[in-house]
């Protein structure tokens, strides 16, 4: 809304319904018509560059993005301001699967095929793998032809096919969305490239990267992780009486039945206890790290020199917590 480089068609309610949307019209320049755009003094690499980067924020800021960005429904006003005109296919994207999708960008940036195969399989709708190591061998051919190339001298649909058929060949099936997607990143780097030649669309993406990384670990996101596991673990609690009374109801009715015998019960019961108390402690210790590197950065609060005393007192408290889990487990 309050972006400077774009702006969006005011929508007429009163003469739109489900079969037709009216929007105002834009006079503006068509995006490829570079010549024209030169004329008035509009710098066609740079408006290449904000096109992509419009698009990119449309997917990873909002989660709903234009399907269609070809070059007929992208216009550039006088002013030089981008303008994504025709909405009749667009995608939207739930928010947890954007995280995944955000996790798939900074691991596709990072040449990094193990995170790109557990990320594609978090976002398939089903998927029946038939060989764990061909995916991943395919993935990584399609990462290493994307990454020792020269972007300019590829056609981006051809990557993109290359990754359609991965998919295909590893049987994952993925969401509408995601096919989508691929379709309009080929579209808008195709109507990039038309008039910038030298555009790379992963040179593009690394400031969204870093603004992805930041935003995990910041001390809001954190909180907020914390809170949703809070509430899984107590909503999986809660069951547990439920669990326990049908156990109970099928004993009282002998429709109980063991199908093994378990030998030395005490000696595994106190190995779970001892295994569930070491993974709170675990827990404990990663979340101080995390929560005492943060106030470690931060200015504010009572320091030792230049140091956080809050953030020494919590480092103090892991190496605690580290002797703990050490002794319990050597002890074991």
């Amino acid at each position: 809304k309050n972006n400077k480089e774009t702006y969006v068609p005011i929508v007429y309610d009163e003469f739109s319904n489900n079969n037709v949307l009216c929007m105002e019209f834009i006079d503006g320049i068509k995006v490829t018509d570079k010549a024209e755009l030169i004329n008035h003094h509009i710098d066609p690499v740079v408006i290449s560059e904000v096109g992509l980067r419009l698009f990119v924020s449309q997917i990873l800021d909002y989660g709903f993005f234009h399907a269609d960005p070809h070059a007929g429904n992208i216009l550039v006003k006088k002013d030089g301001r981008v303008v994504f005109i025709d909405f009749g296919a667009v995608g939207k994207i739930q928010p947890n699967d954007k995280e995944i999708l955000e996790s798939l960008i900074v691991a596709f940036v990072a040449k990094n095929s193990n995170k790109i195969v557990r990320s594609l399989k978090k976002m398939a709708v089903s998927y029946e793998i038939p060989d764990d190591r061909r995916f991943q061998n395919d993935v990584e051919e399609v990462l290493n032809f994307v990454h020792s190339t020269s972007l300019k001298n590829i056609d981006p649909h051809i990557i993109i096919n290359k990754m359609k058929d991965v998919l295909k060949d590893n049987r994952l099936y993925m969401p509408d969305y995601f096919y989508l997607l691929f379709k309009g990143i080929g579209l808008i780097e195709g109507v990039g490239r038309t008039i910038n030649p030298d555009l790379d669309i992963v040179k593009s993406l690394h400031p969204y990267t870093k603004k992805i990384l930041s935003r995990k670990i910041s001390p809001k996101k954190l909180f907020k992780n914390g809170m949703d596991k809070m509430i899984s673990f107590t909503d999986n609690v809660d069951e547990i009486p439920k669990e326990l009374r049908s156990v109970l109801q099928k004993l009282d009715d002998n429709k109980f039945t063991i199908s093994s015998e378990i030998k030395n019960i005490e000696k595994t019961n106190n190995l779970i206890k001892s295994s569930i108390i070491n993974l709170i402690l675990a827990m404990v210790l990663g979340a101080n790290i995390i929560a005492t590197s943060i106030v470690f950065v931060s200015e504010s609060g009572p320091r030792i020199g230049e140091m956080s005393l809050v953030a020494v007192l919590g480092f103090l408290f892991s190496i605690v917590l580290v002797i703990i889990l050490l002794l319990r487990i050597t002890r074991k």
